[in-house]
């Protein structure tokens, strides 16, 4: 796994008028909706494998889970 943590929901100007600027900063704003994993795999078939491994996958804590890739791109030189 290289990076993971919650994906929140757009929050409600209630919500967002009763956030403290440090809360907002550190921890965002809105209901808490799902999780965000990025994995790296040679294949999605594999990825898919180690998510169906996941302690919280296999506690059926997830609803829904979906695998999909990450577009990457490189660039060599940029132009000037």
């Amino acid at each position: 796994m290289v990076k993971g943590g919650p994906l929140l929901a757009q929050p409600s100007a209630g919500e967002l008028a009763s956030a403290g600027n440090e809360e907002k900063e550190e921890n965002g704003v809105g209901s808490r909706v799902g999780t965000l994993l990025i994995v790296n795999g040679d294949e999605l078939a594999e990825v898919h494998a180690w998510a169906k491994e996941d302690p919280y996958s296999k506690a059926e804590l997830f609803e829904v889970m979906t695998v999909a890739p990450l577009a990457s791109y490189v660039v060599d030189t940029l132009p000037l």
